[in-house]
């Protein structure tokens, strides 16, 4: 096994190893001890800026005879800065580097030419790779909490009362305002210029590769948006337009994409009115999510990648009134308009054709339709919560982008699986000469 091979390479390299981490009595030597405590110290020099990889390849070697570096440890590093990140890959100081769509033409040297993609010498690259991920989507907060630093002025304004110095904390909690957010933002121009090019249009979390997904279903405000639609609903907001807002958006700090939507989010709201004013915060992510949870987010640009390949695993989060997003939103369901169907689950009626829809109905529709195996019933059941989302606008997806994975061609193991995140598991992979 690996780990057996590893505790090889730490017996006959202990003299080593003791300067990393102090002397190893050699009665009844516990490698498994010895194994972690090595690990964890490099881990900290590696965090700390201090280059271990000429420790890892002195005690763990080569594997013999092949000249193939076995990965026995691995080490992640977060580096927010693109120019950083780009000036480590190319120097082969990273073996994985994430690149942000919209600086690909920096490692793509025959870039804008049609012609097959070149890269600087020991890089590789994977292109147009099928995502199982809603993401960068913009999320409302119905109810946002008192404590949040982003409603403008503490505490937020009045319920229901608009003012320019801030917001409510019910802002969002009217679909009007929320769907000329929605109308505010051209999802056309934001793909070809962030992503590339390389996205689509993607009207709700149910999306494309998933079963039950509906291409017929979209929304007016694709794929371009529409200003004269947003300026004429948040005219219907009695005392919006007349007073102004100042509203805080939020991103995670490092992540391009979402910032450049949080930008173009300001330049289109602020171009309505005067009045209107956004302020772009990018916070830390421990932070992000703290401010998620506390439901203190406004409006904020976030996303998700599936656990499993199934729309109950994007209904969920983004539906549900206990969803991971839904939750800390507070979705209220019924602004819409939207009328109850009924549907069928094991035989069993539910729904009441013509009631207005409300978050028992919504919840319950989303629990049923995994606990149908039913393949008729599962569609009619994903496909109505796929016109439910795009009717009731509790959160907007900006488009699906394909994927990218950039490596050091000295990588060797790596293959794709859209479930798996990030880079993947490090178990089968190797680090080796290219091979010709």
């Amino acid at each position: 096994t690996q780990l057996a091979r590893a505790f090889n390479f730490l017996s006959k390299n202990l003299d080593y190893v003791e300067r990393i981490i102090g002397p190893i009595p050699r009665q009844n030597i516990n490698y498994w001890e010895v194994f972690v405590k090595l690990i964890g110290e490099l881990a900290k020099r590696f965090r700390a800026g201090v280059d271990v990889s000429r420790d890892l390849i002195t005690i763990f070697g080569m594997r013999a005879g092949r000249g193939v570096a076995s990965l026995v440890a691995s080490f992640e590093k977060f580096v927010d800065e693109w120019a950083t990140r780009k000036m480590m890959f190319l120097a082969g100081d990273a073996d994985f580097c994430y690149v942000p769509r919209m600086h690909i033409s920096e490692l793509i040297l025959n870039w804008g030419t049609g012609e097959p993609e070149e890269y600087p010498e020991g890089i590789r690259c994977y292109k147009d790779l099928p995502l199982l991920t809603c993401s960068p989507v913009m999320f409302f907060t119905y109810n946002i909490s008192t404590t949040s630093p982003f409603l403008g002025v503490p505490t937020g304004l009045p319920p229901g009362t608009y003012d320019e110095s801030g917001i409510p904390p019910d802002f969002f909690n009217d679909i009007r305002i929320r769907k000329a957010f929605a109308y505010a933002f051209n999802y056309t121009k934001y793909l070809q210029e962030v992503y590339m090019g390389e996205a689509a249009i993607c009207p709700t979390p149910i999306i494309e590769g998933l079963p039950f997904y509906d291409p017929t279903i979209t929304a007016d405000w694709f794929p371009e948006g529409n200003l004269t639609k947003a300026e004429e609903l948040l005219k219907q907001v009695p005392g919006l337009w007349e007073n102004g807002f100042t509203i805080g958006l939020s991103y995670n700090t490092g992540n391009v994409a979402r910032q450049k939507a949080c930008e173009m989010i300001k330049a289109n709201i602020e171009n309505l009115n005067k009045k209107f004013h956004v302020n772009i915060y990018p916070v830390d992510w421990p932070t992000y999510l703290g401010h998620l949870v506390a439901s203190e987010l406004s409006c904020f640009i976030l996303g998700w990648l599936a656990d499993f390949p199934d729309p109950h695993n994007f209904a969920m989060p983004f539906m549900h009134t206990q969803g991971d997003f839904s939750c800390f939103q507070y979705v209220q369901y019924g602004q819409s308009g939207h009328t109850q169907i009924r549907y069928y689950v094991n035989g069993v009626p539910y729904g009441n054709p013509g009631d207005p829809i409300d978050n028992e109905y919504v919840d319950e529709m989303i629990e049923n339709g995994v606990k149908t195996t039913n393949e008729t019933e599962r569609e009619i059941i994903y496909k109505e919560l796929q016109r439910i989302y795009v009717d009731e606008c509790p959160s907007v997806p900006l488009c699906k982008p394909t994927g990218r994975h950039w490596e050091r061609d000295w990588v060797h193991g790596w293959y794709y699986n859209p479930i798996y995140p990030g880079v993947g598991y490090y178990y089968h992979m190797w680090k080796a000469a290219p091979i010709i």
